[in-house]
């Protein structure tokens, strides 16, 4: 996130406001939005330019995609509102090449996105 910070060029920036704003527009639809997110962060993901980077990325997103607990629209509504709030916190330090401030947003998304999923599994387990 801090080379995205440092070095995100004004195409790059604009591709994340484009794919923000596309996450934005499928609030109201969960399969729309968690498309939106993947989107969203291949974005963030192809700033460095790494090959590498993008085939760790690509197998981490199959693996969060294959274990993304089963809840329901409304959890998962209230959710992907928090989390797009989140993303505009991230693309705003990008744009203001703000490398710690990027880095504790980014830091804030993951942990409540971790904890989301958690207390979503919590929840689906405990209905078993």
């Amino acid at each position: 996130m801090r080379y995205a910070a440092e070095h995100a060029t004004d195409e790059q920036i604009d591709l994340l406001a484009k794919a923000l704003e596309i996450n934005s527009q499928s609030l109201d639809n969960n399969a729309a939005f968690i498309r939106s997110d993947v989107d969203f962060h291949r974005v963030l993901a192809e700033i460095p330019g790494n090959p590498i980077f993008m085939a760790i990325h690509v197998a981490l997103l199959d693996w969060l995609i294959a274990a993304r607990p089963t809840v329901t629209d409304q959890a998962l509504h209230e959710h992907n509102n928090v989390s797009y709030q989140q993303h505009i916190a991230i693309v705003d330090a990008i744009r203001r090449h703000d490398p710690d401030e990027a880095d504790r947003a980014l830091q804030s998304h993951l942990n409540s996105v971790s904890a989301t999923w958690h207390a979503f599994g919590q929840t689906t387990n405990k209905k078993k």
